[in-house]
């Protein structure tokens, strides 16, 4: 149990002592008639502010939840993001190399080379553009 819990359980076993040691007090007389309707009185107070402490509790319990859930959710969705780019940039390692190798390959044929390259620029951006989605999750 949380320290919350903890206290509204303390609060309720005080009430109950509080119940047993009216009860106990022997009503002789008008004075002492008006002394326990006076604690009476005290003890509901009491109740009534613990119900209200422990409804606010609650109602604050509920939020932190909400907010947990919440927060739990972005993290998840910020790791999905994460790996999805790092397999995106592994994708793209792998491109990158085999156009280099096609290049090699090509030998003197410049309108190949030429298209080749293009693939190598545009698979550069595209890798560009991961880092930037990496490092904007990384500061979040």
């Amino acid at each position: 149990m949380d320290k919350k819990s903890n206290s509204i359980i303390d609060f309720e076993k005080q009430i109950n002592i509080l119940r047993k040691r009216a009860s106990e007090i022997e009503v002789s007389g008008d004075n002492c008639k008006q002394v326990q309707n006076k604690y009476n009185k005290v003890l509901d107070e009491i109740e009534d502010r613990i119900d209200k402490r422990r409804i606010n509790l609650i109602k604050a319990y509920k939020k932190v939840k909400v907010e947990k859930n919440a927060r739990k959710q972005i993290e998840e969705r910020v790791q999905m993001v994460e790996d999805i780019a790092q397999d995106f940039n592994n994708i793209l390692g792998s491109i990158i190399l085999n156009v280099e190798l096609a290049i090699d390959d090509a030998f003197e044929n410049d309108e190949i080379k030429y298209s080749l390259n293009q693939v190598i620029k545009a698979s550069n951006r595209a890798k560009y553009l991961i880092d930037q989605i990496l490092s904007v999750n990384n500061n979040s």
